[in-house]
């Protein structure tokens, strides 16, 4: 077979394969990367972020590979080396072939191109390394004999430096033992950087026009707005490869939108969004584009019991994780002492679960086969993961349930911490964060339908098809001769949009089986009293239809006004009911709970829901949430939809972005790490997950 795709592959006379090196990758994921993907199956995982670390394992392998037979396969005719990366080094298939004759002494440019290839391969291997946390106890033992090995034969190359030209690099057998052992004990550790070298930048193309060919990202929600920062900080349009994000709304944003406050105007957002401390790439991307001080930050989780008892429950800063939620659960006041005890050992059961065996798979029925009480489920658990994940706690998986657990509470003694905005997100993305990109040479279109992407023959994407522009939007197209019908030439393309509309737009990227894909509805109350009526800044609603109320934010304006927002996830049932008995069932709620919302009188109330509002993690959902790289070389996918490893939040779609623009960097032959890390486990943690 990889005979068959060297043939496919051949380019010119001259024996150079590939012209860009997302051809090289699309290559070896089909004789490499799609092993591994196979074999993780196989040998059982959790978790989406598997099947990215796979993809890079199965790189890493080939190009290790590829870089250990430069000269037999010079020999044979064949480079395996993009001529892209050739002739932005100044170099020629004639000059590696002198090299390996010795009739050519080393040049700069060799000497840059062979370590730019070493620095692409180490990162593969540090991209690779992080699947060893989520195979199974078999699946380990054979990836790290596997990564133990190659590890050993890359650090051969990278030792052999421009050597690689005048021979094939093996380590001893002593060396190559004792990678394997190393790995097998200590779990698979990166290559250390050996006569390393920055990877290549991403240069121009130029279009048919001659003007440079644009990174075009179709969707302008926070999944877009992240792929395109993330551009923006690789030196992306710095060097100038333009960036354009495409938003067929009047308003970029997606779903973390605002609407007009019809009582004392200003903006009100349509749902009420917050983020957690583990939320660290939402965060992270929040404080580089200078918005992280619109985020109140709150330690205290208020909980309100259906008989008006409160709790500000919060996490100890000295315990070390996952004790420092002792405080919390001592404080919770519906629960006796027995059913505290029984609630941590729950805690304590779910953060050790593993796939497999005969347990059910949805959260509800694993608990109650645990032994949780129904009223610890029905005033904890419940409330808890349903807000949290967006679904009812019936049909969330075990699976999206442990991770909530694990990294939203008991990781870290930030994890828990909840990070308000403080303005509305129309504000806060639609200028904060947009605003930055325009600050950084982003073109942001919207109003912008995309309708079609037109294709290459060699199945590339070449353009973006424009369908229509909303014409109340300002044209800002201008190398565009008509307003509909247009079109714009691309280098790459990443598609943001949510999955009903990517089904649509790139039905051939969708993975066999996102059919399986559903939505789950969340919907927001919005309430105007005469007077304020809420006296705390959030707080959790046990046994009741409401989950979390929500406070006007201190620096809205709002002083002296009644508002607040009730919001309701996984609203399935309420989907077609009375809207006004709706609101008078939350009325009457929040007047049982708050004192001060009996006596105030309702002016305008108004209810949002978002029938799709975010994917329902029920079991088996992560399987089919695609990857950020797709079959098509320069296409791209962003979304929380897609193999994040996070639920439909805010954090999942900014790591959406990230990991879309790090698959179109890599692509383009610049790969650079985008993610933030999350936040570390303390040691205690890892021993109870068993990840010591």
């Amino acid at each position: 077979m990889e005979q068959d795709l060297d043939l496919e592959h051949r380019q010119q006379g001259d024996g150079c394969l590939f012209e860009a090196n997302d051809q090289l990758q699309a290559y070896c994921r089909r004789v490499a990367s799609a092993v591994g993907l196979a074999s993780i199956h196989i040998w059982g995982f959790t978790g989406p972020e598997a099947l990215p670390a796979a993809d890079a394992c199965g790189l890493a392998f080939q190009m290790t590979n590829i870089l250990r037979d430069v000269t037999e396969d010079l020999a044979r005719g064949r480079v395996y080396l993009p001529r892209e990366d050739l002739q932005t080094c100044g170099v020629s298939v004639a000059d590696l072939q002198a090299a390996a004759a010795s009739t050519l002494k080393m040049t700069p440019g060799l000497e840059q191109l062979l370590a730019v290839q070493r620095a692409r391969t180490r990162e593969l291997y540090a991209q690779a390394s992080v699947l060893d946390h989520f195979l199974s106890r078999d699946g380990q033992r054979i990836f790290r004999a596997m990564f133990g090995v190659y590890r050993s034969l890359f650090r051969a190359v990278c030792l052999a430096g421009n050597g690689i030209l005048q021979g094939r690099p093996k380590p001893s057998r002593l060396q190559l033992a004792a990678s394997v052992v190393s790995t097998a004990v200590c779990g698979p550790r990166p290559p250390q950087a050996i006569a390393s070298a920055p990877p290549l930048a991403v240069s121009p193309k130029q279009g048919a026009d001659g003007e440079p060919l644009p990174i075009v990202i179709v969707g302008g929600g926070l999944a877009g707005l992240a792929a395109a920062a993330s551009l923006v900080e690789a030196g992306v349009v710095a060097r100038g490869t333009p960036v354009r994000v495409l938003e067929s709304r009047r308003h970029v944003g997606g779903r973390a939108a605002s609407f007009a406050d019809r009582e004392a105007g200003g903006l009100v957002d349509a749902c009420q969004h917050l983020a957690m401390g583990c939320c660290t790439n939402f965060l992270d991307l929040c404080r580089r584009v200078g918005i992280d001080s619109q985020l109140q930050h709150h330690r205290r989780l208020w909980f309100v019991t259906p008989d008006g008892r409160r709790a500000g429950c919060t996490p100890s800063r000295w315990l070390p994780a996952p004790l420092h939620l002792t405080p919390l659960l001592l404080r919770l006041p519906q629960f006796s002492l027995w059913e505290k005890t029984t609630l941590a050992w729950g805690m304590i059961q779910l953060i050790r679960w593993k796939p497999g065996g005969d347990e059910p798979a949805e959260a509800l029925a694993w608990l109650q086969q645990r032994g949780q009480p129904q009223r610890v489920i029905d005033l904890f658990w419940a409330p808890v993961l349903e807000s949290a994940l967006g679904d009812s706690v019936q049909r969330v998986s075990v699976e999206a349930s442990r991770k909530v657990m694990l990294d939203g509470f008991l990781s870290h003694r930030r994890a828990a911490d909840l990070h308000l905005p403080q303005r509305p997100l129309g504000e806060l993305f639609g200028d904060g964060l947009a605003g930055w990109l325009r600050s950084k040479g982003v073109q942001l279109d919207t109003g912008t339908v995309v309708s079609s992407l037109e294709y290459a023959a060699d199945g590339r994407v070449r353009a973006v098809e424009i369908g229509r522009r909303r014409r109340e939007e300002p044209a800002e197209l201008p190398s565009l001769t008509t307003a509909d019908g247009a079109r714009i030439a691309c280098r790459a393309c990443i598609v943001a949009v949510p999955w009903r509309a990517a089904e649509k737009l790139v039905p051939a990227a969708m993975p066999e089986g996102s059919d399986q894909l559903t939505g789950s509805p969340i919907t927001a109350v919005h309430l105007w009293f005469d007077r304020p009526v809420i006296d705390l800044p959030h707080a959790v609603l046990l046994g009741t239809l409401s989950q979390w109320v929500f406070r006007a934010g201190d620096d809205t304006g709002s002083e002296g006004r009644g508002y607040c927002q009730v919001v309701i996830s996984g609203s399935h049932s309420l989907l077609g009911t009375d809207r006004r008995q709706l609101r008078n069932r939350v009325v009457e709620e929040l007047r049982a709970l708050f004192p001060a919302a009996r006596v105030a009188t309702l002016l305008d109330s108004r209810i949002v829901t978002d029938p799709l509002a975010v994917i329902s993690v029920r079991p088996g959902v992560d399987a089919v949430r695609p990857a950020s790289a797709t079959d098509v070389p320069n296409l791209f996918l962003a979304g929380d939809w897609t193999a994040t490893g996070w639920p439909s939040t805010m954090e999942g779609s900014v790591r959406s972005g990230r990991l879309a623009a790090a698959a179109c960097l890599s692509a383009c032959g610049a790969p650079q790490p985008t993610l933030t890390p999350d936040l570390p486990r303390g040691l205690l943690v890892r021993l109870l997950t068993g990840r010591a």
